[in-house]
């Protein structure tokens, strides 16, 4: 008759720690914008801000005195200090034309750049010049 060895007891397995909600509640919300300040938000801040400076641009041309056009560009420029200093656009028509006209004049020249930009590489030469050691 064979003697059976008793079997050796396992270590108890190491309890898991449970995930617990997030109890601050500012965390969960910024968890969800991530992705939109990312993807959305972040690309076009520079277009918003555009708007706003040509928002700003109409508002001055618009409130400057006189009768023609160079008249009104030189005393849009003394109002201009003015106007900056106002934090938010103005909703009146002729001004949010001219902020959607001057974000849209700097994203197609941004959109131009980038479409018609070279491909250079750093530290590779370009044209005919790699192939002058072939003899």
């Amino acid at each position: 008759m064979t003697v059976k060895k008793p079997l050796k007891k396992r270590a108890a397995p190491m309890p898991r720690k449970k995930k617990h909600a997030n109890k601050n509640p500012i965390s969960s919300i910024m968890r969800d914008l991530t992705p939109f300040l990312k993807n959305t938000f972040l690309p076009n801040f520079p277009y918003i801000l555009m708007y706003w400076f040509g928002n700003r641009i109409g508002e001055a041309y618009r409130k400057a005195p006189g009768a023609d056009l160079l008249k009104k560009i030189i005393y849009s420029m003394e109002t201009l200090s003015s106007t900056l200093a106002k934090p938010f656009p103005s909703f009146l028509p002729f001004d949010m034309l001219t902020g959607a006209a001057f974000a849209g004049i700097i994203y197609g020249v941004i959109w131009y750049r980038k479409k018609h930009s070279k491909k250079w590489r750093k530290d590779v030469e370009y044209g005919s010049a790699r192939w002058g050691l072939q003899y």
